[in-house]
């Protein structure tokens, strides 16, 4: 990995390490690796129950996409996410694994990259960028770069979901405490 790479990912780290909405995380973890790979497409999918879900889409402009170009290949994402392993891409047109796919013809995908988001053994979402226009835009050095991103975003993406669970359960806390304060004015107003 070459050091401007690695001073941009560290730099990443640190706003990711910032951050504590996970809406907002997302965002900026997106933006964050279409930028550090040049990709074309980025998205983020996250385990919600038994699925992966998209929870963010972006182009290389930073803005959200939808529709139709809203597609991603599900065989690249799902082939990172069932192996808990990095796929890299050079030409998804001549790359036996995927050429038949339907979400690569379709989108005609030449360059793809997926990236398990883990938590030990467990994963929790896939990092997914690709390239409809340029074959061989990711190489191995890109995988190492976005495989250290994905080490530190899902961590990002853990400590988010537990300060909103903490913030959910102070909320909770608060209601139970003030309703209860009612009910000892109610009985002071009693007796």
């Amino acid at each position: 990995m070459e050091k401007k790479g690695m001073m941009h990912l560290i730099e990443i780290n640190r706003t990711l390490a910032a951050q504590h909405n996970l809406d907002q995380l997302l965002e900026t973890m997106m933006d964050a690796a279409v930028d550090l790979l040049q990709a074309e497409r980025g998205f983020i999918l996250l385990l919600e129950g038994t699925e992966f879900r998209v929870r963010v889409a972006r182009n290389l402009d930073k803005k959200a996409i939808d529709g139709q170009g809203g597609r991603y290949s599900r065989t690249i994402a799902n082939k990172a996410a069932s192996t808990a392993r990095a796929i890299l891409v050079a030409n998804a047109r001549e790359d036996s694994r995927f050429r038949e796919a339907e979400s690569v013809i379709e989108q005609d995908i030449r360059s793809a990259a997926a990236v398990p988001l883990k938590l030990g053994p467990e994963v929790i979402g896939v990092v997914y960028v690709d390239s409809r226009f340029e074959p061989g835009l990711f190489d191995e050095d890109h995988k190492t770069l976005l495989e250290a991103f994905a080490d530190q975003a899902a961590v990002a993406v853990r400590n988010a979901r537990q300060m909103q669970e903490i913030w959910d359960l102070n909320r909770i806390l608060k209601e139970r405490l003030l309703e209860r304060e009612g009910e000892v004015t109610d009985l002071k107003e009693r007796y």
